[in-house]
């Protein structure tokens, strides 16, 4: 990991990652850094047809590598923490 000036984290990706990343999301790995993580789940969906989700079920492999937020149930779906807010 390196740390730029401005005190952000950048992570050290191989040449074989990113062409991999380029080939999946069809995209030069320029713009795929720079796109948000709201245009990213967009871009995913637009490449693959489907909508994202995320599943609240537990894998047997989340338990056995030891994945505490998944065995304490602590992820929420954006329609709970949706449902949780509230309005002023």
């Amino acid at each position: 990991m390196m740390v730029h000036e401005k005190g952000e984290t950048a992570m050290l990706i191989s040449e074989e990652a990113k062409k991999s990343l380029e080939r999946n999301l069809r995209l030069p790995y320029e713009q795929i850094i720079a796109l948000s993580p709201l245009e990213g789940d967009a871009h995913v969906e637009k490449v693959t047809g489907e909508k994202l989700t995320f599943s609240n079920k537990l894998a047997p492999w989340h338990m056995r590598r030891g994945e505490p937020l998944l065995s304490r149930r602590k992820f929420k779906t954006v329609e709970k923490v949706d449902a949780m807010r509230i309005e002023p």
